[in-house]
């Protein structure tokens, strides 16, 4: 869970995509990297072709799929839970910080090819 997550109990992806493209400037200026994300509407006609959409975001193709990862997994690992804590660490051990969006966008694709991988046996 992101920070937002644990905010409210509920909140409507909407709600959650104007937040997160009302900070991106200041994301950009703390991390000194782009993060473009398509802007809601577009997202929203993408989603209507739902098994195109959830192939891509599986396959960490979809638009803005590192920056949306990035702002979850940027939270301080101290704020999950001990089981969801230890995952995340690992997964960092195994992945070095990208340095570039593109680095950040190829090891997400290829975490998620290894997951669909061992998902299918």
């Amino acid at each position: 869970m992101t920070t937002l997550d644990r905010k409210r109990e509920r909140m409507l992806f909407k709600d959650y995509y104007g937040i997160i493209t009302r900070i991106r400037p200041q994301i950009e200026t703390l991390t000194g990297s782009e993060w473009p994300i398509p802007d809601y509407p577009q997202v929203r006609k993408d989603v209507e072709d739902y098994d195109k959409f959830s192939m891509e975001l599986w396959c960490g193709r979809c638009p803005g799929y590192p920056y949306m990862a990035y702002l979850r997994v940027y939270e301080p690992l101290a704020a999950f839970p001990a089981g969801e804590r230890a995952e995340w660490e690992a997964w960092l051990r195994r992945n070095p910080e990208p340095k570039t969006l593109a680095e950040a966008t190829a090891m997400l694709t290829a975490d998620a090819t290894a997951n669909f991988k061992k998902a299918m046996g």
